[in-house]
């Protein structure tokens, strides 16, 4: 997997209800690939915002937290090839809920996942995944590897040593589940990740075929 990595400010909120996000710099793309920070802030609704063809600012909000992310390749080992997943570190569990959509949604990738503290003690991480639209996800795909790829890579756990024989065990929590991730070394060095899902769930069949097929 190949990395990216930098950092963005948020603004603590001084409503419940922040208003939306303001990307302070003229491409989010071109701010994150050649690792320059960005800014990014949350304004409530009762502050004052202007607006100019190039970027979004706004007048003041203090005090300023900074969260560091990092864009992953997930099933790459080459840069800006793969699937692209948005990792934040939100072991601090500073961020609100809609801080959380609103960050994905400026990300505006297939998918957002923030590493929290877990609620149940026999979760070692919380995953919370975030579509662009602000729905919640709760799926062990991609967003799930980048995530414990990113956790590894940036010691929040412990990497195997050894190939072959230092497989670690760690266990994720994606909503009420909480499912077991395998992490090993390979023989080239690298880190192999394997996870299990949820049991799948069989839902009612489609009676009518040639709408289905219609849709297709």
């Amino acid at each position: 997997m190949a990395k990216y990595e930098s950092a963005f400010v948020i603004g603590n909120e001084q409503s419940s209800s922040p208003a939306c996000i303001y990307l302070q710099c003229a491409s989010t793309k071109e701010r994150q690939f050649t690792h320059s920070p960005i800014q990014l802030a949350v304004a409530s609704p009762s502050l004052q915002t202007s607006t100019n063809s190039k970027f979004h600012s706004q007048s003041l909000i203090l005090p300023m937290a900074t969260l560091h992310y990092n864009i992953i390749d997930v099933f790459s080992s080459t840069a800006y090839k793969g699937n692209p997943l948005a990792v934040v570190d939100n072991t601090t569990n500073t961020l609100t809920n809609p801080q959380m959509q609103l960050i994905a949604r400026q990300f505006n990738l297939s998918e957002t996942t923030f590493i929290c503290p877990p609620t149940t003690p026999t979760a070692n991480l919380r995953l919370r995944s975030f579509l662009p639209n602000g729905e919640e996800v709760f799926g062990a795909g991609h967003n799930s590897l980048g995530a414990w790829w990113w956790a590894v890579h940036s010691g929040t756990c412990s990497a195997p040593q050894d190939a072959g024989t230092d497989a670690r065990i760690y266990n994720q929590q994606l909503g009420e589940a909480v499912l077991p991730v395998e992490i090993s070394k390979t023989l080239a060095g690298g880190i192999s990740i394997s996870m299990h899902h949820g049991q799948a769930q069989f839902l009612d069949v489609h009676a009518d075929k040639a709408s289905v097929a219609d849709a297709l």
